[in-house]
């Protein structure tokens, strides 16, 4: 028998490739084996290995779909990571499609192709129900649909260009699947066949309802570094990894929306713990599992990418509340998970249990700091991680004003130009509409948070913000006397900048007040009345 018959014979239904239902696809990639005979390792990522498996098909591009929707191919070869599969269009250009090595001496992954694999544009990854990128198991990836995998490869390098599937131009011709092994020396493998298959371009998902601005990647590495497994909670092990990233906060941020890990393989998840530096040198947890339990409590693997967001009130990309990390399947999904401290004691080692929204923001140096309990056995790494940070939009009002209002039946709205700054770079005015006529106003505000009470017996006004609170400068409202033509504001920034000392002062980046406005209203109860509130966050 044909050994590479004798290689497929046994999982030949598992392997076949099967046409797909939405896609037109060319079926007649023909198979090899992985590397060839006499192939000499490469170096990453700019010398690429030889003995390269070179699959040619010659493809009538279809008339009716317009871009290249996946590429689909039976692949058994040990190692994943030392694989990376390549597609080469009729012109000759070569595509990134699965790269996992990332410059890893014998890979990363040690678990196995073993079955039939389709690979699709990114986009697919991005809706709420998302296709995910391919995981590292214990021994074998599991065979499905993925989205196309670059991690750390450097666009351009060696001639590969990281380009999104179905940005590739589509044309008839000589299309050729190349599979490169990265480690000749000990494992191989064989492919079946392949498929290119085109579509229709996938459409964009709705907007994300928490959108973040991120850094670009810091490089990531390998951890442990040696060492020794530490005393839970009071001795952290030594052997850490950290990995520096210089961030500076964009203008319109007011919080850390979260951190994002690509690439993390690891095995046991109960021997990791991530932790986040600020440029003040102060350490908080964003993964702690083990729980003082020998060894680590999870043995199931982290392999993918991961978000990280705040333990309280983190969201996924769905607008749903992010789960913590927990034990489960054996391989923990690539997603968005909340902050997950485990039984930590906040403060122990100096590792603080603050949720990432309550972090203050600073530009500098920050680090991600990886530490594994259990160094006799289990390692990992990852190849690069980022810092994100919201988008503040328009500060947001609340506390609807109640009808009829004032006397002469103004419903006052409250309104601001923008978010304070501690740099006054926002230019945040403060502004009352429909003010009673010819009256005198000010704002005040509260740091202490939100209230809903009336502000006496006989007012439809609402009370809005919680006492202590700190008035502003009086201004007059103009407009006509016994309408609601008058109109008060105030630059905030600055008259904050004018009074240092008042309540809440001095103000941090992602700190909030909440303002609501007053002003003289004669024959109502209280002879005043008061307009909606509005929350405010500062801004750098």
């Amino acid at each position: 028998m044909h050994p590479l018959r004798a290689i497929v014979v046994s999982v030949a239904a598992l392997f076949a490739v099967t046409s797909d239902a939405v896609a037109q696809c060319a079926t007649n990639g023909p198979g090899g084996f992985v590397p060839s005979s006499g192939a000499v390792d490469g170096l990453w990522p700019n010398v690429l290995p030889t003995g390269a498996l070179l699959s040619t098909q010659v493809v009538s591009a279809p008339a009716g779909p317009n871009v290249v929707h996946s590429v689909k191919f039976a692949l058994k070869h040990t190692f994943a990571s030392d694989v990376q599969v390549v597609l080469i269009d009729p012109s000759g250009t070569a595509y990134n499609i699965v790269q996992l090595n990332n410059g890893v001496l014998a890979g990363a992954c040690q678990a196995d192709f073993f079955g039939v694999y389709e690979i699709v544009d990114p986009l697919a990854g991005l809706s709420c129900n998302g296709i995910g990128s391919l995981a590292c198991e214990p021994t074998q990836l599991t065979p499905g649909t993925y989205v196309q995998e670059f991690g750390a490869w450097p666009n351009g390098a060696a001639g590969i260009v990281n380009v999104a599937l179905e940005q590739i131009p589509v044309s008839s011709g000589a299309w050729t699947l190349a599979i490169y092994d990265w480690f000749v020396g000990s494992d191989n493998g064989a492919l079946l066949s392949w498929e290119l298959c085109f579509g229709s371009p996938t459409p964009l998902p709705p907007p994300p309802t928490n959108p973040q601005q991120c850094t670009p990647l810091a490089l990531g590495g390998a951890f442990p570094l040696g060492g020794t497994s530490g005393v839970w909670p009071s001795a952290l092990p030594s052997g850490v990894l950290v990995r520096p990233l210089s961030v500076s906060v964009p203008p319109n941020a007011s919080k850390i929306a979260a951190v994002k890990v690509f690439g993390l393989d690891h095995e046991w998840i109960g021997d990791v713990q991530l932790v986040l530096e600020s440029p003040a040198g102060l350490l908080y947890n964003l993964v702690q599992t083990n729980d003082g339990q020998p060894g680590g409590g999870c043995s199931d693997d982290f392999g993918g990418d991961y978000t990280f967001v705040d333990a309280l009130g983190g969201l996924d990309p769905c607008g749903a509340p992010a789960s913590a990390v927990a034990c489960g399947p054996a391989v923990l999904p690539s997603r968005t998970y909340a902050q997950t401290f485990g039984t930590w004691p906040s403060g122990a080692s100096g590792i603080l249990n603050v949720p990432l929204e309550q972090i203050p923001l600073a530009s500098g140096v920050w680090k991600l700091r990886c530490y594994d309990w259990f160094v006799n056995a289990d390692d990992g790494n990852f190849y690069g991680w980022s810092l994100c940070f919201d988008v503040a939009g328009p500060p947001p009002t609340f506390c609807t004003p109640q009808v009829p209002g004032t006397t002469n039946g103004c419903i006052t709205r409250i309104s601001a130009t923008g978010q304070p700054s501690l740099s006054g770079a926002s230019n945040c005015v403060l502004s009352l509409s429909a003010v009673e006529g010819q009256k005198t106003g000010l704002f005040f505000y509260s740091v202490t948070g939100r209230v809903t009470s009336l502000w006496c017996s006989t007012s439809a006004n609402l009370l809005c913000v919680k006492a202590p609170t700190q008035r502003t400068t009086a201004i007059d409202s103009g407009g006509t006397s016994g309408s609601c033509s008058g109109a008060i504001a105030l630059d905030f920034d600055q008259w904050m900048s004018a009074n240092p000392t008042a309540i809440g002062a001095p103000w941090t980046v992602g700190e909030k007040l909440w303002v609501q406005g007053w002003f003289r209203d004669p024959p109502a109860c209280k002879t005043t009345a008061l307009s909606e509130g509005i929350e405010l966050t500062w801004l750098p």
